[in-house]
């Protein structure tokens, strides 16, 4: 019954809450303001920083927890919402959403983040990530040719798996 009941805590303690609080926060995307979640790692900064980029499904709680796990980190994590508050909850939903999303509104988008992060006093300018699920690659793409060029991205990582998986790789 102890071996139970410290599996049970163990289980608690490592599941439901996400450690590294999130705060809303918005920015100018063109003409629009467009809504985002920040995680910030505990401690002081600068800090390397990472946009994290939903897939097909919206900024649903997995995709924050991840971001979360990112700030516990070390890294200021950006979790964009591509949808505009919309989280699909059937495949054919996401698909729908995802096609109402414009490419070039997907990029400007991209780039807004970027300048948001940038501005941010503790964000290490040298350090920014894009870290992102399959879905919205090609706009991460063209997006990295533009702002990479100036030497400013360090790189996209597009992953399948956990983006948590990511730490090992930057």
């Amino acid at each position: 019954m102890k071996n139970i009941c410290s599996l049970i805590f163990i289980a608690l303690l490592t599941s439901a809450s996400f450690a590294a609080d999130g705060k809303s926060v918005s920015y100018k995307s063109g003409d629009e303001t467009v809504q985002a979640i920040l995680y910030t790692p505990a401690g002081k900064g600068p800090f390397p920083a990472i946009i994290v980029i939903h897939e097909y499904w919206g900024l649903n709680d997995w995709v924050k927890e991840q971001a979360s796990k990112l700030a516990d980190q070390g890294y200021e994590a950006l979790a964009i919402d591509l949808y505009r508050g919309k989280v699909a909850t059937t495949p054919d939903m996401a698909h729908e959403i995802m096609r109402g999303v414009p490419e070039d509104r997907a990029k400007r988008d991209l780039h807004a983040a970027f300048e948001f992060l940038q501005a941010q006093p503790n964000v290490k300018k040298s350090r920014m990530q894009v870290a992102l699920r399959p879905v919205f690659r090609n706009s991460a793409h063209d997006f990295m040719r533009h702002v990479g060029s100036g030497g400013d991205l360090a790189s996209v990582q597009i992953n399948r798996e956990s983006l948590v998986a990511l730490i090992g790789q930057l």
